[in-house]
């Protein structure tokens, strides 16, 4: 019998050690499990649930990204476009009952979101810690030279 590595079993694999990314992003993985998992009809109704999630996660994350005005985080951001471009497609094409469709684009998006927390969510991690002890320097400078 052949076995798949699916997102919830690396999912410790992905924590980066922020609380509000790390939920996220086991919700995420979890709803990928749970919703192919799904008879059609249920599938069909779920689906836009999870686009709608994954629309305010990146909405998020996006603001983060604002807030640390760094222009590496474009490339990060056109990732989210993609993808969400590519999920809504196939809710179109759920809506005209291709539903192998939509559990294709579920698939792969479980494929490739692992990738995506390991390089450009962790580069935001980083960029957040970088900012956090920029501060505390700041903050720590200030007090030494009073």
């Amino acid at each position: 019998m052949e076995t798949t590595e699916t997102p919830r079993s690396g999912g410790m694999a992905y924590r980066l050690g922020i609380a509000a990314l790390d939920r996220s992003h086991r919700e995420l993985m979890d709803a990928f499990v749970t919703l192919q998992a799904l008879p059609d009809e249920q599938f069909l109704h779920r689906y836009p649930d999870l686009v709608a999630k994954i629309e305010r996660d990146f909405r998020q994350e996006e603001a983060m990204m604002e807030k640390l005005d760094l222009p590496s985080f474009q490339t990060h951001m056109e990732q989210h476009a993609r993808v969400l471009n590519a999920l809504h497609h196939a809710a179109s094409s759920l809506m005209q009952g291709d539903i192998e469709l939509g559990r294709r684009a579920i698939m792969l998006l479980a494929d490739w979101f692992p990738y995506h927390i390991d390089t450009m969510d962790r580069r935001l991690v980083m960029a957040i810690d970088t900012s956090a002890a920029r501060r505390h320097l700041r903050t720590d400078n200030s007090e030494s030279s009073d």
